[in-house]
């Protein structure tokens, strides 16, 4: 959601879909490429993984190394497709949730929603529909999970940046 100050009672979160200006016309993140959303990713994702290293707790990451066990068991099953990178994308927002910054948990959180980018989840469909694609992408994830675990902060920020610019490249083509 938006994110809205009322000076003299607080900072909340709305459930309202924000929309930006770029140029003389309002767009919602629907209609934004998704460059531009992998783009945003790649700024905060690695700062967030850093955040984890400090603050994540021992359940919290027996919980993702849980996820990610579940992502590579059902990574072999084609029919699974859908499955896989909503799993994905939940490793994603559990690390988000888990980094101690309600404002970066929030906005992540929205950057990786299935209901929010449906396009994005499409192309990130088409990317891993091959075998090769999703175990690349539960071995990046284990190894941001083990450099969290290992509390390796400058490891965890590259780990997650250099996942990222895979999937720009995999998804958009881009580097």
């Amino acid at each position: 959601g938006v994110v809205e100050v009322r000076p003299g009672n607080g900072v909340y979160v709305t459930g309202k879909t924000p929309s930006l200006q770029i140029g003389s016309k309002v767009k919602t993140p629907h209609h934004l490429p998704p460059a531009q959303l992998i783009e945003a990713r790649c700024a905060i994702e690695p700062q967030i993984v850093r955040l984890c290293v400090n603050r994540m707790s021992a359940a919290a990451i027996a919980a993702l190394e849980e996820l990610v066990d579940r992502t590579e068991r059902i990574a072999q099953d084609q029919n699974q497709l859908d499955r896989f990178v909503a799993l994905g994308l939940e490793f994603h927002r559990q690390l988000s949730l888990h980094c101690g910054n309600a404002f970066l948990a929030s906005f992540s959180s929205y950057l990786v929603s299935m209901e929010e980018h449906p396009l994005w989840v499409a192309v990130n469909r088409m990317a891993m529909y091959s075998l090769e694609a999703r175990m690349a992408q539960v071995a990046e994830h284990r190894e941001i999970l083990e450099a969290i675990k290992r509390k390796k902060s400058d490891v965890a920020a590259t780990a997650m940046q250099t996942h990222l610019e895979h999937l720009a490249q995999s998804v958009l083509g881009l580097r």
